[in-house]
C-alpha cells in the first residue's frame, strides 16, 4: 500500500526574495498559520496597503494555559534588504508586528500593530547578516501588545545596530516593555547578563508616548560599552518601573518624566 508524504510545514507563509524597483499593494491576509512575511535581499521594495489579520490566533487552547495559542506569527521579517518602504499596514498578530534583522535605509510608517511582540529590531546576531544601518519608525500605533519600541540582540554573538529612530509613536496596553533594548537574549529567551559585542548606536525616541497595563515603562540593559549615543526627546510612557544598565557606561533609575529630559544618554 503506497504512503502518503506531506511537505514540511513552511517557516514562513509568504517569501519575497531577490526583489528590485517593486511594489507590493492592497492585500488582505486572513489568519495565516506561520509567519507572514519574509522579506531577504530586496532593493527599493514599496509594501503598503496591507490588512494581516491573524485575530483566529488569540484563541487559546489545551496547551497554552488559557494564552493565546498562536506563536511566530511575526509580520513582517526582513533582512538584507536595502531601501525598503513599509506604509499604511494593519497587523493583529501574537509575534513582532515588525522585526527587522539586517538590512539598511528602510522606513516603516503609518502601521497598527495590535496584540503581538511590537515595532522590533532583532534579534541580532548568530546569523550571516547582522547590520542594521538607518532604520525608522513613524507615525504608528502598538496597541495592547507585549513590547512597544525593542531593539534586542543575542549574547555572546557580534553585529552593529546603527542610527535607528522610532518617531511619532502611539503605545497603549502594553504588558511587558515599552521601551526595550536587551542585549542578553540565549536560545529565545533574555537571561538577564547582557554581553557587549553587537554595538548599538545613535538609536533615538521621539514622541513615543503612552500607557502601560503592566510590566516596565523603559528597560535598557546593555553591555558594558556597547550602547551609545540614545537620545529620547518628548517621550512620556507612564505605567510601572524602569531601567537603565550601561549606556555610555551609566546606571540610571528614574521615573519616565525624568528619564525623558535625558536628551543624550553618556557619562
Amino acid at each position: 500500500m503506497a504512503s502518503l508524504t506531506f511537505p514540511a510545514r513552511p517557516d514562513h507563509f509568504i517569501v519575497v526574495k531577490d526583489m528590485y524597483n517593486s511594489k507590493i499593494e492592497n492585500l488582505n491576509i486572513l489568519n495565516y498559520p506561520v509567519h507572514c512575511f519574509e522579506i531577504e535581499d530586496t532593493e527599493y521594495l514599496t509594501i503598503t496597503g496591507l490588512i494581516l489579520n491573524n485575530t483566529a490566533g488569540d484563541a487559546a487552547n489545551s496547551k497554552s494555559d488559557g494564552d493565546p495559542a498562536a506563536h511566530n506569527t511575526d509580520g513582517f521579517d526582513i533582512k538584507q534588504s536595502d531601501f525598503l518602504t513599509l506604509s499604511n499596514t494593519w497587523v493583529h498578530n501574537q509575534d513582532d508586528c515588525v522585526a527587522v534583522t539586517s538590512g539598511s535605509s528602510i522606513v516603516v510608517d503609518n502601521l497598527y500593530c495590535y496584540g503581538g511582540h511590537g515595532l522590533s529590531i532583532g534579534s541580532i546576531g548568530g546569523k550571516s547578516n547582522n547590520t542594521v544601518n538607518g532604520v525608522t519608525f513613524s507615525n504608528s500605533q502598538v496597541i495592547n501588545s507585549e513590547n512597544g519600541c525593542r531593539i534586542k540582540s543575542n549574547a555572546d554573538t557580534t553585529g552593529e545596530v546603527y542610527n535607528v529612530r522610532y518617531e511619532n509613536i502611539t503605545l497603549s496596553g502594553i504588558t511587558d516593555y515599552g521601551i526595550d533594548v536587551q542585549q542578553d537574549y540565549e536560545n529565545g529567551g533574555a537571561t538577564g547578563d547582557p554581553t557587549n559585542d553587537v554595538k548599538i548606536e545613535n538609536i533615538s525616541f521621539v514622541n513615543v508616548k503612552g500607557t502601560m497595563s503592566d510590566g516596565k515603562d523603559y528597560y535598557i540593559l546593555c553591555g558594558d560599552g556597547s550602547c551609545s549615543n540614545f537620545v529620547f526627546t518628548d517621550v512620556d510612557i507612564t505605567g510601572d518601573a524602569t531601567y537603565m544598565d550601561n549606556v555610555y557606561g551609566n546606571q540610571i533609575r528614574e521615573s519616565p518624566s525624568e528619564v525623558a529630559m535625558h536628551m543624550l544618554l553618556q557619562s
